[in-house]
């Protein structure tokens, strides 16, 4: 498999290159090509790598990506075993509430991965996202979010991620943000309960109000 390793942060990401070739170092199954893309928007490297990587199956991987895997070769042959369009191992803001496991517990089909972290990309889904970036000016993210969720490409991840944004990186709230694999649930707001509740008391003081003012005229 091809992997393709963009740099793209705006902070030294010296130390982390070098252990993701390190990572994908098995020349029996992986060819990695690191990619400068410093001045470059995401949107416009991701074209470029789609279209240089049009016919194959590949990974395309951000310098600011950390790896918590033991077994990287296995976890890629176990995510792909699974006939999808695409494969994540990095996902953030997830609708986790909607995750459907499969065979292996850790694997889980994603609706809204937002994650461009580690992404595989089959011939397919590399066709669907060149057109969409062609006649779309959404971002690359919202496109995979729009394309998976509405059922055009299917996709699946790793519960928990295997691939982790670098947090040492982090240089505003967006970027922590990444860390988040589940999207936040809102806490349900108790105004519901506690109407009911005062207008409970209240019928009651009424009732016995009532049977008050009905005694003391018997």
């Amino acid at each position: 498999m091809h992997v393709i390793i963009v740099m793209t942060e705006t902070k030294p990401c010296d130390d982390n290159i070098p252990k993701l070739k390190q990572l994908f170092g098995d020349p029996r199954y992986f060819t990695v090509t690191v990619y400068d893309a410093t001045d470059m928007t995401e949107r416009d490297y991701t074209i470029i790598c789609l279209n240089m990587m049009k016919n194959e199956t590949f990974l395309l991987i951000k310098d600011s990506s950390i790896c918590y895997s033991n077994n990287i070769t296995q976890d890629i042959d176990d995510i792909l075993a699974y006939n999808k369009d695409m494969y994540f191992l990095s996902v953030y803001n997830d609708d986790c509430t909607k995750y459907s496991s499969l065979d292996n517990k850790n694997i889980t089909v994603t609706t809204h991965p937002t994650s461009t972290q580690a992404v595989i990309y089959t011939p397919n889904a590399n066709q669907a996202m060149r057109s969409m970036l062609d006649n779309s000016t959404m971002s690359v993210s919202d496109i995979l979010n729009q394309q998976i969720s509405s059922g055009i490409l299917s996709a699946v991840a790793y519960y928990p991620n295997i691939i982790y944004y670098d947090a040492s990186l982090a240089v505003n709230n967006t970027d922590y943000n990444r860390l988040n694999q589940c999207v936040p649930i809102a806490a349900t707001s108790n105004t519901t309960t506690n109407t009911i509740v005062w207008l409970s008391i209240i019928a009651a003081i009424i009732l016995l109000v009532s049977t008050l003012v009905m005694i003391r005229r018997k």
